[in-house]
């Protein structure tokens, strides 16, 4: 890839950040030292197709039912310490009070799951996050080899850096795009993490981990929001939250050391799935946020799959307790409430076709049973700011797109005198990947990723490197135009 950057010229790498909606880059044209084209460079456009393998899962007929439910428990001794080794017959599951026997039982210890990655960039985070990165691309490596896995950054939106993908070395390499910018919308990353969550991913065992230093001061959601979708959905989620809960409270539309954790929201959202919530007092513990990731990666292969009849449909949502016999002392970890809804995962449609002997559904892009492909094409208007050569930047950009096919063409131009072409393709369902040449004077070129989850996408992307006028940070965010009706 960094060679595929050599040109005419230098060039000037664009560090293409996804958004919940959709993500993008722009490039000014100039002419960089080396050493300031950022490591992001280095990343690989194309998505391959996602690599699901055949898993222990409960039987189509189970899958099929409307009162199937399924949870993951946890089983900890006396003493704190993981129980391994348990049966079905050591199990007992109680849903509203009333014992429901165990009609499907798993023991996770080679179980592949699907893992989203949330990542907070707000610009708290700055001096955090090369810790950060070092610790994350441990705990991927330390990963089940057949675990899809996608990452997410936040600040005041949230930015998909790597949609789903087996190819464990892509997610690696996204954790160079981190920028530290912006306020904290976490509650609104931890709703985007869900969407994707349950619209993607291989498996029937999920899991988000969510990495903070701070409180919400940026969502359009609120707690409850969360807190209600939270209840619906069946991931479990492992939140880090780094800083000290007891600091003071941020003012109003304040970004950086004023900031406080908020452990009480983050153990709240986490102990509602049967995950854990991990605290990092001290800023810059890089032992115990490894320490911390390693046991949640443990925990991943030591758990158990527990499902059962509910006793109605219309009970859905009701108390559920997990009960361990014949080991005393044992306690057990695990949601406790059912799921009002149990959406029908990738996993359950392709164990039902295969076992009913029909093709499996649609797959484009690696993503099972979803939506026909997204179109790009378009026109985006936004503004850029950021620091250019010390000075303060401020530009209006529009983007225009077009689409045939998989193919993608369009142009860009910026208020500033910027502008150039862009080329690309759709490689996944809701991907693009393009390669920006800007025209005059500074020539340069950038590759990028553009993830769209929804409708109505917004556009976002960031730079680090230098233009014309000497080093430039910045950050833009355009919105495509609606379609004449």
């Amino acid at each position: 890839m960094a060679q595929g950057l050599a040109l005419e010229r230098s060039l000037a790498s664009w560090t293409i950040v996804a958004a919940a909606l959709a993500g993008f880059s722009v490039l000014w044209g100039c002419t960089p030292p080396a050493s300031r084209v950022p490591a992001a460079s280095l990343v690989p456009v194309e998505n391959p197709p996602l690599v699901c393998v055949d898993a222990d899962v409960p039987s189509a007929e189970l899958q099929s039912r409307n009162d199937y439910e399924q949870l993951t428990a946890t089983v900890v001794d006396a003493s704190g310490n993981r129980v391994h080794g348990l049966g079905k017959d050591d199990f007992k599951v109680y849903e509203n009070g009333k014992e429901r026997p165990v009609q499907f039982f798993r023991s996770d210890s080679n179980t592949p799951a699907s893992v989203g990655i949330l990542v907070d960039t707000s610009g708290s985070m700055d001096s955090k996050l090369p810790q950060t990165r070092e610790a994350l691309a441990q705990f991927i490596g330390r990963l089940n080899e057949h675990d899809d896995v996608f990452l997410v950054a936040f600040s005041d939106r949230s930015f998909v850096l790597q949609p789903d993908t087996t190819d464990h070395s892509l997610v690696a390499l996204r954790l160079a795009l981190f920028h530290a910018f912006g306020r904290t919308a976490l509650y609104d990353a931890v709703l985007q993490g869900i969407e994707v969550s349950e619209k993607s991913g291989c498996y029937d065992k999920k899991l988000i981990l969510l990495i903070t230093d701070g409180m919400d001061t940026a969502s359009t959601a609120t707690l409850a929001d969360v807190q209600a979708r939270v209840r619906k959905q069946g991931a479990l989620i492992y939140a880090i939250g780094i800083g000290d809960p007891d600091a003071g409270t941020s003012p109003p539309m304040s970004v950086g050391p004023f900031e406080r954790v908020d452990v009480e929201t983050l153990k709240g959202l986490s102990s509602e799935t049967g995950g854990r919530t991990f605290l990092i007092a001290k800023e810059g513990d890089k032992e115990k946020l490894l320490q911390a990731l390693n046991q949640i990666s443990d925990e991943l292969r030591d758990q158990y799959a527990l499902g059962f009849l509910s006793g109605a449909p219309a009970a859905a949502g009701g108390k559920v307790a997990v009960e361990v016999v014949h080991h005393q002392g044992s306690t057990v970890r695990s949601r406790p409430s059912l799921p009002e809804i149990q959406p029908a995962s990738s996993a359950r449609l392709l164990t039902a076709a295969r076992e009913k002997g029909l093709p499996a559904p649609t797959s484009v892009g690696g993503q099972q049973g979803q939506a026909p492909k997204i179109d790009f094409g378009g026109i985006y208007e936004g503004d850029v700011s950021g620091t250019s050569g010390g000075k303060h930047l401020a530009a209006h950009l529009t983007i225009t797109v077009t689409q045939t096919g998989n193919e993608i063409a369009g142009t860009w131009t910026t208020t500033e005198g910027g502008a150039g072409k862009l080329t690309g393709k759709v490689t996944a369902l809701t991907t693009a990947s393009f390669h920006l040449e800007p025209t005059g004077s500074c020539k340069g070129s950038a590759e990028g990723i553009a993830s769209f989850i929804g409708t109505g996408p917004t556009v976002h992307g960031s730079y680090a490197g230098s233009d014309c006028k000497g080093p430039l940070d910045a950050w833009f965010v355009a919105t495509k135009r609606p379609q004449p009706q």
